[in-house]
């Protein structure tokens, strides 16, 4: 013997089952829906531009990596903090005869790793007193800064990075 099940109960548990599948997939929704708008207003626009074309010259840059390496530079980045977002950056450059090189022209690229359109270029200057590079710096804002040098005499180039903390 089957006990049968009133219909107004079957009625019932079907509503309540299809109330729990649209409570679901709604939350689901709302969910996927908040996620999607937090994500497109926190974005910071990392993104490389010209990729494709980057890729392509990819054994340009391992070439460039050998002839720096044959070069025997030695490149020596300091900063020093004089107040808030405020400071001298040195560097030192010698050759592979640890000489001092004097005669280069140097490129510092300041740039945020965390926010584009705060980064800036400065050309830095041969202080004979120190015997280096320098240039004071005011960043435009605290926190982590990327500092690449690329130092160049006559056709050589040599590029470092080092990353920095601005208080």
């Amino acid at each position: 013997m089957n006990p049968k099940i009133p219909s107004d109960q079957k009625s019932i548990s079907v509503k309540r089952i299809a109330w729990i599948f649209a409570a679901f997939f709604s939350t689901f929704i709302i969910v996927d829906i908040a996620y999607i708008t937090v994500a497109q207003k926190t974005w910071r626009g990392l993104a490389t531009e010209d990729g494709y074309q980057k890729g392509l010259k990819y054994n340009d840059t391992i070439e460039a990596v050998k002839t720096q390496k044959q070069l025997g530079w030695k490149l020596q980045i300091n900063y020093q903090f004089e107040k808030t977002k405020t400071g001298i950056l040195q560097v030192k450059l010698s050759d592979k005869n640890h000489q001092e090189i004097q005669d280069a022209t140097i490129t510092a690229n300041m740039k945020r790793p965390v926010q584009e359109g705060k980064d800036f270029s400065v050309d830095l200057k041969f202080d004979t007193k120190t015997q280096s590079y320098n240039y004071a710096i005011e960043f435009p804002m605290i926190g982590q800064w990327d500092v690449e040098i690329i130092a160049q005499r006559n056709d050589d180039v040599y590029q470092d990075i080092k990353r920095l903390v601005v208080r």
